[in-house]
């Protein structure tokens, strides 16, 4: 809604701009008619002129972008209900798929999960017991790195390349 707000704030500040340039240029029929323009005035008069037609595009821009909002970042509503579900399982020392998988009272013991952030998860009633993480998305990277940072997350979970062994060159974040 705010951005809305400010599109509209937007074009209206450019609309009040417009007309106080054009008074500026046609003066009103009671002012002085023997105002004198000098060179600089006719080109601050361009400039002036060209800065709000530019005004004007970024602001209808603004107002585009505000009633339709790019939703990338976004799942489609129903993808959680297409989830791949495992349930009642035990997993020890494997790989396990975050993405689009849900999993449902199920064991973990020491697992590798890979997490590449291209669709929701789900875990009800499982229990992890260590794990490592294994990407290849710097959107899940800044987000370790953030849960990290926040305390939410340890500090000594592993973050590794996907590639899929052990051995891989670990990420930025663990160089450091």
């Amino acid at each position: 809604m705010w951005e809305q707000i400010g599109a509209i704030a937007s074009v209206g500040c450019f609309i009040f701009a417009g007309l106080a340039f054009l008074f500026q240029i046609k003066p009103l029929p009671w002012k002085n008619k023997k105002l004198q323009e000098s060179s600089i005035q006719t080109r601050y008069s361009k400039v002036m002129a060209a800065l709000i037609i530019i005004g004007f595009l970024a602001s209808g821009l603004t107002l585009w972008a505000a009633w339709n909002p790019i939703d990338r970042l976004h799942f489609p509503k129903d993808a959680r209900d297409k989830l791949t579900w495992t349930e009642d399982r035990t997993f020890r020392k494997e790989r396990v798929v975050i993405d689009n998988h849900g999993y449902r009272r199920c064991q973990m013991f020491d697992v590798t999960l890979v997490w590449n952030g291209t669709g929701p998860s789900a875990f009800v009633d499982t229990n992890i017991h260590g794990f490592d993480i294994s990407t290849s998305s710097d959107s899940v990277q800044a987000t370790v790195e953030l849960l990290k940072g926040t305390h939410m997350l340890k500090e000594d979970i592993p973050v590794y390349e996907n590639s899929g062994t052990k051995d891989e060159k670990l990420l930025e974040y663990n160089n450091r």
